[in-house]
């Protein structure tokens, strides 16, 4: 891997992890809803900073199924970015960026 290309990873990573530990303060509601969403992000971010990509994935979507009204932008992009970059799983992706 060149160092341009190790550079984007490296970036896009911390950025992927910052908006993860952020997501939770972005178009919610308050009280249970708020708590659920910082568990599930905690969860999905813990996934992800292991690399474990389908389970942070598949958390993030755990966490729509439980709230189906939630209207949490962040959600859904952290979604395109896993299935895009990382699972390469373009229907999904196009999928979540066409719920934003």
């Amino acid at each position: 891997m060149n160092k341009k290309r190790a550079h984007y990873v490296l970036a896009s990573m911390v950025m992927t992890i910052i908006a993860f530990i952020t997501m939770s303060g972005t178009s919610m509601a308050q009280g249970s809803s708020d708590e659920l969403v910082k568990e599930y992000s905690n969860k999905a971010n813990q996934f992800f900073a292991a690399k474990d990509y389908e389970q942070a994935a598949m958390t993030l979507e755990e966490l729509l199924a439980r709230e189906p009204d939630l209207n949490n932008e962040m959600v859904y992009k952290q979604l395109t970015h896993i299935y895009d970059d990382y699972l390469f799983d373009f229907e999904k992706a196009l999928f979540f960026i066409q719920r934003i």
